[in-house]
């Protein structure tokens, strides 16, 4: 039988290759250098998750969350900033992808038109720019119709309310008292009535 270990897949080497010029290393360090670092990181990050995971499982959770890696990085205050750091930046990344949706605003017609004014075209531009307006004015006005009529369908679609069931009348409707009638009566019948004795 040979004893040859399988080789894991190198998925680093040209990170921690940049990460190490950056530090002051020569611009292509040694391949044996890379390796160690790479298994070195590899065991860290694997072990991080494993007692992630560990602290998971403790709160009876199936799932890792970011508060659990938070939980294993308590004792190290540095790395826990970073977190936090990465955690504010990702936040931020994300409302500003919010902000050009292309839902909230529109626009991107208009910009493209205004780089169409820019090339030169002036007379074209301003036909192109009354077109698109048109054009969209034309388009919510459709999108306004179809919504018209997508109601108009669904209030016709729809069944009136059945009071009766087949064979059974529905039931009277009872009503409730209020509570200020409640708390009137409860006052009447805790007042003594003055008893006449002959």
């Amino acid at each position: 039988m040979s004893t040859k270990k399988k080789k894991s897949q190198r998925q680093f080497t040209k990170d921690i290759e940049n990460l190490l010029y950056a530090y002051g290393d020569i611009e292509t360090p040694e391949l044996d250098t890379i390796n160690a670092l790479e298994d070195i990181l590899l065991t860290y990050v694997t072990d991080l998750c494993h007692s992630a995971s560990l602290y998971s499982k403790t709160t009876r959770r199936a799932k890792i969350k970011v508060d659990d890696f938070k939980f294993v990085l308590r004792n190290d205050p540095i790395k826990l900033n970073r977190i936090g750091e990465l955690l504010l930046l990702h936040k931020e990344i994300a409302d500003a992808k919010k902000q050009f949706d292309d839902k909230e605003g529109k626009s991107f017609d208009k910009i493209s038109n205004l780089d169409d004014d820019i090339d030169g075209n002036d007379n074209n531009s301003i036909y192109n720019n009354s077109n698109t307006t048109n054009n969209s004015n034309i388009r919510e006005n459709s999108n306004n119709d179809n919504n018209k009529n997508n109601n108009n369908k669904n209030q016709e679609i729809k069944p009136k309310r059945k009071y009766t069931k087949t064979g059974k009348e529905r039931k009277p409707y009872k009503k409730r008292a209020k509570k200020s009638d409640i708390l009137a009566a409860a006052a009447t019948a805790a007042t003594p009535t003055p008893t006449t004795n002959p």
